[in-house]
């Protein structure tokens, strides 16, 4: 299984993996005082410094702007995600990424970093692509993030990758997926 979180959040102790956990940081700079939180970090995950850079001014100009939510006009507006992406799966970082999964089908492994937000934070990503390398088989059954597959007839959760031809009965009866499959979702 694969989580994540941020520091602040394991600092303050609102996050709490078990012990047989691995908890990876996925950051450039792991300051002294964050080393007790981790078991290790992953440089090698971290998002480039011209992206960082790049995400930062862009958040301070939208508060600057009064923007709705700056994080999110800076995510966007740098193409964070499809930057980080092709960033985090070229070079040798594909292996570390290879290697990593190999610990995610053995126990519950953790990902740090700073943002509170998932969603616009490079360790979603990481997760993502863990989720794709490893072998983990179908999220629990309230969990799938249900979605039209390629053949209009069947769904395909957007986390695990399961259709609606993989899973059983009792899971296809789940009230989320009943729009998805006809039904009035009620």
């Amino acid at each position: 299984m694969i989580r994540e979180t941020y520091f602040s959040a394991l600092s303050n102790r609102d996050i709490v993996p078990g012990d047989s956990a691995k908890v990876f940081a996925v950051v450039s700079d792991l300051p002294e005082w964050a080393e007790e939180l981790v078991d290790r970090n992953i440089p090698a995950l971290a998002p480039p410094e011209d992206l960082l850079e790049a995400r930062s001014r862009i958040e301070d100009a939208a508060k600057q702007n009064d923007e709705d939510d700056p994080e999110a006009v800076a995510w966007r507006s740098v193409d964070f995600e499809e930057r980080y992406r092709a960033h985090v799966t070229s070079g040798g970082r594909h292996q570390v990424l290879d290697s990593l999964a190999e610990t995610v089908e053995q126990r519950t492994v953790w990902l740090v970093s700073w943002r509170a937000r998932a969603s616009l934070d490079h360790r979603s990503i990481v997760l993502e692509e863990l989720q794709h390398r490893a072998d983990l088989g179908p999220c629990p059954p309230r969990d799938h993030e249900w979605g039209r597959g390629v053949v209009p007839t069947v769904v395909v959760c957007q986390r695990c990758g399961y259709g609606s031809t993989s899973l059983s009965t009792g899971q296809l009866a789940q009230e989320n997926l009943k729009p998805y499959l006809g039904g009035d979702g009620q």
